[in-house]
């Protein structure tokens, strides 16, 4: 198998050990395709005696600052069946490559991501370890993930029995991908112009058609720098909130909010299972006035967009809107059928998108409430400040009785208003 690597260059001071320790990996039909980023000349400079070699190539991109396309650009010059993306900044573990072969061979995976320790190491790190960075030794170098903040934070939560989450950590610091699968989903969303979330983005479309996965033995070292971490997050955020829009629905709203697998898993078998009894929803859509939303069971969420009413297929978890968008959110009653979990985030998904958060009586009866024997302090969790969020609620006339170990609502909440304090 050959392989095409296509690293992202801009202003990387640690680009020669990063093109050093894979001219040690690759072999004679592997190529190193380097997307340069308008960087400036004295890092330039440092490309000289590689660009020299047949299978290393320079490619400058006509575009600034967009990740997803100079990926793409890469993607379109390769000429090998196997793309691996890599950040230049990342410096791979020894006979990495060999192993990503080997296990894009041997594994029915379009696409594998590697594990990469300090993923989130930046200079000021640096004095935690108490040595200067510039000194380290290649040995030193892959010894860091031995300390526990360098960690990849994805090989400790266990997703490897959920097949069907592994797309959100297909980040693309260290992906290999096959060529034709990647051509034939359209590659990376350029779109996206700037930092975050593309690579998850990719991976959620690949998954559709194709097994993907996250492969911890498959390492690489994230060398620091400076970086603008405010900004990156909220770039990220805008990202995920245009692509919450597009993906309206549960599979990626919720991966999103949550990064334990196994509570994610148990919550959908349980918001499946309660999907399955009727449930109307009460809220008169002529009603609506445009500064107001309102989320319901099951997965219905309406808001007035130039006088017409939209609907959105979401929990309620995650929303496609900036801070405060909305004066209030009005919140059926329903939503705490989902359990502590789910009533928790969404009220405080609502306080972020609203200024006051109101949540409606409803009508149905007896249904079923899914809370452990010590319903009755979960139930107030929801109102109190110590719990998730902080809020002040008033709770009246409710009653949890059991009935066969089940809880059903005896008397409905009534006219729970939430406010900051």
């Amino acid at each position: 198998m050959d392989i095409s690597i296509i690293l992202l260059f801009q202003n990387c001071k640690y680009i020669k050990k990063t093109l050093m320790q894979l001219q040690m990996q690759i072999q004679n039909n592997d190529e190193i395709i380097i997307v340069n980023d308008h960087s400036e000349k004295k890092y330039l400079d440092l490309l000289e005696e590689f660009l020299i070699l047949k299978n290393v190539f320079l490619i400058n991109s006509d575009t600034f600052g967009c990740r997803s396309h100079n990926r793409n650009l890469g993607a379109q010059n390769a000429s090998n069946d196997v793309l691996l993306f890599l950040d230049g900044d990342i410096l791979i573990y020894p006979n990495a490559i060999n192993t990503l072969k080997e296990r894009m061979v041997s594994f029915d995976y379009a696409a594998i991501a590697g594990s990469i320790e300090g993923m989130e190491f930046t200079e000021e790190h640096l004095s935690l370890i108490g040595k200067d960075y510039a000194y380290y030794l290649e040995k030193d170098l892959f010894q860091l993930h031995n300390d526990w903040f360098l960690h990849d934070f994805r090989k400790q939560i266990s997703i490897a029995p959920y097949q069907e989450w592994q797309w959100l950590y297909l980040y693309s610091g260290i992906l290999a991908v096959y060529k034709d699968k990647f051509m034939q989903v359209g590659g990376f969303n350029e779109t996206l112009k700037t930092w975050g979330a593309e690579d998850i983005e990719f991976g959620y479309r690949l998954s559709q058609k194709y097994k993907v996965k996250f492969d911890e033995e498959i390492r690489g070292i994230h060398l620091p720098h400076q970086r603008d971490q405010k900004a990156n997050l909220k770039t990220n955020l805008i990202n995920i909130y245009k692509l919450l829009s597009i993906y309206k629905n549960s599979y990626f709203e919720i991966p999103i909010k949550f990064n334990n697998f196994g509570q994610v898993d148990l919550i959908l078998k349980e918001i499946i299972y309660l999907n399955k009894n009727k449930v109307t929803p009460t809220f008169n859509e002529n009603s609506i006035d445009c500064d107001a939303i309102y989320i319901d069971f099951p997965q219905k969420i309406l808001y007035k967009n130039n006088n017409n009413v939209e609907k959105l297929f979401l929990y309620g978890i995650a929303l496609p809107f900036q801070n405060k968008t909305f004066k209030k959110a009005v919140i059926s009653q329903n939503i705490f059928i989902y359990g502590p979990v789910f009533g928790s985030v969404i009220i405080q998904e609502c306080l972020r998108v609203a200024n006051i958060v109101k949540i409606k009586k409803t009508n149905f009866e007896a249904s079923k409430f899914m809370l452990s024997k010590d319903g009755n302090s979960l139930l107030k969790s929801y109102a109190i400040n110590n719990i998730i969020i902080p809020v002040n609620t008033s709770l009246k006339n409710y009653i949890i009785k059991e009935n066969k170990k089940e809880f059903f609502i005896k008397n409905d909440i009534k006219n729970i208003e939430v406010k900051h304090i």
